[in-house]
């Protein structure tokens, strides 16, 4: 299946409801991890299609590891990270959704952007194999259109509210076992304009830049066990 990362942009009611939202970007031709092509790694590489043969959990460390991320020249303070059930990222149909396709984590954390602009919180959810996460990638728009769901931000302290009470843009893009997805929001609070180009670049730089092209890809490549 072709996927591409999906942005759209999330009206948040206050803390708890679920607001609606309006579509920003259909966003870009999906491009798959990158892979060793030649050398000693080529064809021995870490099958990431199930939990059954990539069983290690993620780990925040994996994610984020260090006060930063790098991507191309752009550099994301690291605010907060946490390691908890994937229910706990969610709310409604979109929560219930992750626990019917059997996941079993998200890492997450939050973030500022370079210019301090923008408050990110993205992660990686660990679903059951690479048909539960095109399952879920298919499921959350729907559920969005009828308002019966959304993911919720990380606070990380003061100076983080808007990331819970202010619209948002989100993105998300499944590979292998994995779904990838960010959430953004202005930090001064302020809505987030449809054809606004910082905040979809944020999310491009998060969610294919690092989680996708970085986080998953460097998973994926790292050498099988044998057997």
């Amino acid at each position: 299946m072709t996927t591409a990362l999906i942005v759209v942009g999330v009206i948040v009611l206050g803390l708890i409801a679920t607001g609606g939202y309006f579509l920003i970007n259909s966003g870009s031709s999906s491009t798959a991890a990158k892979q060793p092509t030649s050398g000693a790694g080529a064809g021995k590489t870490r099958d990431i299609s199930s939990r059954d043969v990539d069983q290690a959990a993620l780990t925040e460390q994996e994610l984020f590891p260090g006060k930063q991320i790098s991507v191309d020249a752009a550099n994301y303070q690291v605010l907060k990270t946490q390691s908890s059930d994937c229910q706990s990222a969610a709310t409604d149909d979109i929560a219930k959704l992750l626990g019917e396709l059997d996941c079993t984590q998200v890492v997450r954390g939050t973030l500022k952007s370079p210019d301090g602009q923008f408050l990110v919180t993205a992660g990686i959810f660990n679903l059951k194999d690479e048909a539960s996460a095109n399952k879920a990638y298919e499921s959350i728009k729907p559920a969005l259109d009828a308002q019966k769901g959304r993911f919720t931000g990380l606070p990380a302290g003061d100076g983080t509210e808007a990331i819970v009470r202010a619209p948002t843009t989100l993105g998300w893009h499944p590979l292998g076992h994995f779904l990838a997805y960010a959430i953004v929001a202005r930090a001064d609070g302020k809505p987030i304009a449809a054809d606004d180009a910082a905040s979809k670049e944020v999310i491009s730089d998060i969610v294919e830049g690092h989680l996708r092209d970085s986080v998953i890809a460097a998973r994926a490549a790292t050498p099988a066990v044998p057997k």
